[in-house]
């Protein structure tokens, strides 16, 4: 394991409607210090000729910019289209998912840091952090609560719904993160995951 001697950035990017972009921001020693959320579906609008939502591309642009302005790494989960989905949301998600590794891959190409990409099937990264195959949305809420139980409120819709794609952005940021420095001890009970 290599010596963490200074703070470290960890975004993850969980794609699609429901997803978010989670920044953390970890302390020297390797504490967290900060975590903040961009909520994907705060950037979509509804396009009633179509029946179709549309994302506002201007401004998830800027919002990310600050966002990753000081990322180290930068995990984006490598997703496909579910065989249920018909062929426009296929399109549309790929799309979408297309503007987020471009904005990604422009931050890298401009900044003067190095920053680390990872591009993680949601198996590798799951199974990483201890989550077992066939994994529910339900699981990936209950270990970013138990890994970052003073950031709990971000998992929870104010109806106490989840917010499976806020948690699983969180955790694709832990796994960068846990990844790049080669962490093996996750701080929680692996009979617990």
């Amino acid at each position: 394991m290599q010596d963490i001697n200074y703070s470290w950035v960890s975004v993850g990017i969980d794609p699609g409607y429901s997803g978010a972009v989670a920044t953390i921001e970890y302390h020297n020693d390797g504490s967290v210090a900060n975590i903040k959320i961009v909520e994907l579906k705060e950037y979509f609008y509804k396009v009633k000729k179509l029946k179709t939502k549309q994302i506002h591309y201007g401004t998830l642009i800027h919002t990310l910019h600050h966002q990753l302005f000081r990322a180290n790494g930068i995990s984006i989960e490598r997703v496909k289209a579910m065989p249920r989905d018909g062929g426009t949301s296929a399109f549309n998600f790929g799309y979408v998912t297309g503007v987020l590794r471009g904005i990604v891959e422009c931050k890298v190409e401009s900044s003067p840091n190095y920053i680390t990409v990872l591009n993680p099937t949601p198996q590798l990264w799951k199974s990483s952090l201890g989550l077992k195959t066939g994994a529910t949305k339900q699981d990936s809420v209950n270990m970013a609560s138990r890994c970052f139980p003073e950031h709990k409120k971000f998992f929870y819709g104010p109806r106490g719904g989840l917010k499976d794609g806020v948690a699983e952005a969180v955790l694709l940021a832990m796994y960068g993160f846990r990844t790049r420095f080669d962490i093996t001890t996750w701080g929680f009970n692996d009979a617990d995951a």
